[in-house]
């Protein structure tokens, strides 16, 4: 579960960086957009629903997840640290 803090810091970083990217070739998403990432060494499709997500690929023209990330922000909490940490840091 999501605690209050955590989403106000989820949107103060999504709101900061859609102010700041506005009018360029990048897009941002919050926490209900997939990412797809192949499993380092293995032939494996994974998906992670980030707390936010920049895109700036022409290629990213899927309606349900990014493909062509560049980079992803995780507010990390107790109940999801050592997944953010190990898991998803990883792939």
């Amino acid at each position: 579960m999501v605690s209050k803090a955590h989403n106000i810091i989820t949107l103060n970083i999504a709101s900061r960086l859609r102010s700041q990217l506005r009018g360029g070739a990048c897009d941002v998403f919050m926490s209900d957009m997939k990412v797809k990432l192949s499993a380092a060494n293995q032939n494996q499709t994974i998906f992670y629903y980030p707390d936010v997500v920049v895109t700036c690929s022409s290629e990213d023209r899927d309606n349900y997840f990014v493909n062509y990330s560049c980079v992803i922000f995780e507010v990390l909490s107790p109940s999801t640290e050592v997944s953010d940490r190990r898991e998803k840091l990883v792939n």
